[in-house]
């Protein structure tokens, strides 16, 4: 700015990133203002990183309001939301939110239905869990090996080791987790 250079997109991205990992809520604050004020608010990179950056911080309300005004939201923007819910010990509405994911038409990745899979295996929500394990199946998700591990854990977790052997059985090159 004191060259008279206009920040773009990538400038606001990697400024929120680098706030959200120092979790300065109140820099990001400042940079979401500056998004607004030069008129990134509809950047889906901008906008996610806001995401990270409120999550991260534990400031889910607003994390919550940016996701609400989103208007194109692609696998990443639902990762980061569900993520910040999960990493801020509130399982419940994370996966409350993949099923507003599943209900709205998008599409989970890998990285999607572990989270969701780890989450259920810590709450021990075994007909969750069952429910997005057939999901990325219908989906025809690439079960790799973090997946593989996340189905592992939640059906030991949740009691069901019979279906938890299948899973490893089917499993080519297990590693030590």
């Amino acid at each position: 700015l004191n060259e008279n250079l206009r920040p773009n997109g990538s400038t606001f991205t990697s400024l929120l990133q680098a706030s959200s990992t120092l979790k300065n809520v109140m820099l990001g604050s400042f940079l979401h203002a500056q998004c607004i004020k030069f008129g990134f608010m509809d950047n889906v990179r901008v906008q996610t990183s806001l995401l990270g950056l409120y999550s991260s911080c534990g400031v889910l309300e607003l994390a919550q309001k940016v996701f609400h005004f989103m208007v194109d939201k692609d696998a990443m923007a639902w990762n980061t939301v569900i993520f910040g819910y999960l990493e801020n010990g509130k399982m419940v509405e994370g996966l409350e939110i993949f099923s507003t994911m599943i209900r709205d038409g998008a599409r989970p990745d890998q990285f999607t239905h572990s989270m969701v899979l780890n989450a259920c295996g810590r709450l021990g929500d075994y007909d969750t869990g069952k429910r997005a394990h057939a999901h990325s199946l219908i989906l025809g998700t690439c079960l790799d090996l973090p997946l593989h591990n996340a189905l592992l854990d939640m059906y030991c977790s949740c009691g069901d080791t019979e279906t938890a052997i299948r899973v490893f059985r089917r499993i080519s090159n297990p590693d030590l987790v």
